[in-house]
Order: structure tokens, then sequence, then C-alpha cells
């Protein structure tokens, strides 16, 4: 069960901290001695967080991402504050570069793992909509790791269409796209469909329907 703070509790716990993240709803993503608050805001009161908040979505998804051998946080509490109406958890800093910093240095090396990584995810039924290059981090090891993991599904196996709707969450962003054409949109996803344990993908018509979607330009 989370951890109930009072307001003068969670001041203390974010004194000297620094503001990482913040919206006009307030803040987001705090950093306090190698330690990451994150807050989660319910946006509806017709919303499913109600009763099932974002931040026990984000902790018990860490739990089956351990189970499966994918990096993620670990998890060292979750709390509740009613005075500003937040549900939080605190984590151990993954430490690591982003792939949205990665994919600007045009290194082929990155786009290869970056494909045998997904490919892993989704034979291991991760279907992960926030599949953005900021989410995903080169750990110190050399393998990737996931943060902002709240919105998350475990469904094995992953069909072909959720296999496809992923990588339509990771191509709206669409400043990370010179390097995918300089690199080989093809060659991307052979490298993928070498990976994966479904041998099905088509690789022409998977791009063209992303063409026809203005989600890539060639």
């Amino acid at each position: 069960m989370p951890w109930l703070l009072s307001k003068t509790a969670y001041q203390q716990l974010r004194q000297n901290s620094q503001v990482l993240e913040a919206d006009i709803y307030g803040e987001k993503v705090l950093l306090k001695n190698y330690k990451i608050i994150k807050l989660f805001r319910t946006k509806s009161w017709f919303s499913s967080a109600i009763i099932y908040p974002y931040a026990w979505r984000f902790v018990k998804n860490a739990s089956q991402l351990k189970k499966l051998n994918i990096p993620t946080v670990d998890i060292e509490n979750q709390f509740y504050c009613y005075a500003i109406r937040r549900h939080g958890v605190i984590y151990a800093l993954l430490e690591g570069i982003a792939l949205s910093d990665l994919l600007t240095q045009n290194k082929p090396n990155i786009y290869q793992q970056l494909a045998q990584f997904i490919a892993t995810l989704h034979d291991l039924g991760v279907y992960f909509r926030s599949l953005h290059p900021g989410n995903i981090l080169l750990l110190p090891d050399g393998q990737f790791g996931l943060i902002d993991i709240a919105d998350m599904q475990f469904k094995k196996p992953l069909s072909l269409s959720q296999r496809q709707r992923n990588f339509c969450h990771l191509f709206r962003y669409k400043q990370y796209h010179q390097g995918f054409n300089n690199f080989g949109w093809h060659q991307f996803f052979t490298l993928y469909n070498q990976s994966t344990e479904k041998k099905c993908f088509k690789a022409e018509k998977f791009i063209n329907k992303l063409q026809n979607k203005r989600l890539i330009r060639l």
C-alpha cells in the first residue's frame, strides 16, 4: 500500500530537490540524492486512474519487466499526498544515455541494437505505449533499459497489428527520422524481422503503410 504523506512530510521529501520535469499543473519529476521522485496527477474524475492510479501501474510494470529480465527502474517506495492530490513513486536514478541523444549521432550500430531490442520486447509480450526515444536508455553495461513505464501492457503473444501500432508510436517523433533514413528503413525492419520469433513481418508492406499514414517520408 502507498505511504500516506502529509503536506509537511511531502515538503520535507522534496526539499533540496532538482525539478527535472514540470508542466502547467505542477512538478512531475524531481531528482534528489540520485533518487527520482515521480509524481502522477489524475487528469479526470472519470478516469480509470481513480481506481487504479498510474503510480500503482508504474510499480507493477517495473516488477513485471524485472521478471522478464528487461532492465528498468528499481522502485524504493510509493506514496500518496492528499494535500497536493498526487500519487508518487521513488526509485534510484537509472544511469544511462537517452536513445534520443544517440539517434542524433548517426551510429549504425544503435539502429541495429534498437531493432533487436524492440523485437525482444514484442516477443516477450511487452506493449509499451510510451515507446519514445527519451524513454529508452543505453545503460553502462551496453543493454537498453526502460523508464516512464506507467503506460504499458503485457499481452503475450503480441499480434502483428499490435507490433505495427507500437512502431507507429515510435515514429510519431519526426525529429529522429533523418537518422532512420540514413540507416535505411528497409534494413531496420529486416533486422527486426530477423530478430523476432514472428517471421511474418513484411518490411516493404509496412514501410508503404507508414508512408500512407504520413508517419515517415523516404
